[in-house]
């Protein structure tokens, strides 16, 4: 699986720049809510982002860690991300968290990203994170570049 995860990862970077899309790159940081403890996330994921007028839609994956309490959850992702790009960009995704853990959960989040300014992109985000057993709500901010 984790061969799998690595594969499409290096495709989504390696994507023709003829095609209409964007491919973007971006960190993370935010929070996370598990088991009545506050947990803090930093992340990075990659995509691709087809695009038909408005509309954009792709793949992407990424890793992100939670910390606290002494104790780090690492969970590989991935999943698809589609929206609406007119002056920002408004999202749904949904996503395999725990690639490669023994018992992978999903989670299905919404997105608001300012992306205006050429090759950048900033915003928000909050998700639902469905671990098995538990629920685990995150919110957070993301930055990176869209080429």
């Amino acid at each position: 699986m984790l061969k799998t995860v690595f594969l499409l990862l290096v495709s989504m970077l390696t994507l023709p720049q003829a095609q209409a899309g964007k491919t973007v790159a971006l960190a993370d940081v935010g929070l996370a809510w598990s088991n009545q403890q506050q947990l803090n996330e930093v992340g990075a994921r990659v995509g691709y982002h087809a695009t038909l007028g408005p509309l954009f839609v792709g793949p992407e994956a990424g890793f992100h860690r939670f910390s606290g309490n002494g104790s780090n959850i690492d969970l590989m992702h991935v999943g698809v991300r589609g929206g609406l790009d007119v002056l920002t960009a408004v999202s749904v995704f949904i996503r395999m968290e725990g690639v490669t853990a023994e018992q992978p959960g999903m989670a299905y989040g919404l997105s608001y990203d300012f992306n205006k300014v050429p090759g950048l992109t900033a915003g928000v985000h909050a998700s639902m994170m469905d671990m098995g057993e538990s629920w685990m709500p995150t919110a957070g901010l993301h930055g990176g570049l869209r080429f």
